[in-house]
């Protein structure tokens, strides 16, 4: 089901993206992109990723509706992390600690036996910097502020004899 129909009061904007293309080579290659310093021969090899702009695909301003967003119904949902954890340094010397408390958070929530951090980002960026120009103008500004949040990968295995 779409946000569209569970949030008909939402307020919509358009905006170009970026998408992966959909690339035959990805069959036996998945994407990948390589970020960490690698040597200048192996430059040509960071990336196999290729992208499409695609033009005025709707962003539905969720806002004040975030409790209704389930993981379950809609393959993703907001948490609210206690300010003692969202405190936390992510890129220095307490970001072992943050993930250990957020792979607990996780955990609890989708009552799984396991969950694996195996991938992070730290994304500190301005949201204009995605937005058109002829959208950007209409899109709310509260959005275009600055925002900080660590993004988290997890892998999961829910006890199968619950």
């Amino acid at each position: 089901m779409s946000l569209r129909a569970n949030f008909p009061s939402a307020t919509q904007s358009r905006v170009n993206l970026n998408f992966l293309r959909d690339l035959s080579e990805y069959d036996e290659v998945k994407p990948y992109h390589i970020s960490g310093i690698i040597s200048a021969d192996h430059e040509s090899c960071r990336t196999n990723m290729q992208f499409e702009k695609r033009g005025q695909v709707p962003f539905y301003n969720l806002r004040g509706q975030e409790h209704e967003l389930s993981i379950d119904k809609h393959g993703f949902e907001m948490i609210t992390v206690p300010k003692d954890i969202s405190h936390l340094d992510v890129k220095g010397s307490q970001k072992q600690e943050y993930i250990s408390h957020m792979t607990e958070i996780v955990k609890r929530r989708l009552s799984a036996t396991l969950v694996l951090c195996y991938d992070y980002r730290v994304y500190c960026l301005a949201l204009q910097v995605f937005l058109s120009a002829e959208s950007a103008s209409s899109f709310d500004p509260v959005i275009k502020t600055k925002i900080s949040r660590m993004i988290l990968i997890w892998g999961l295995r829910n006890d199968p004899m619950r």
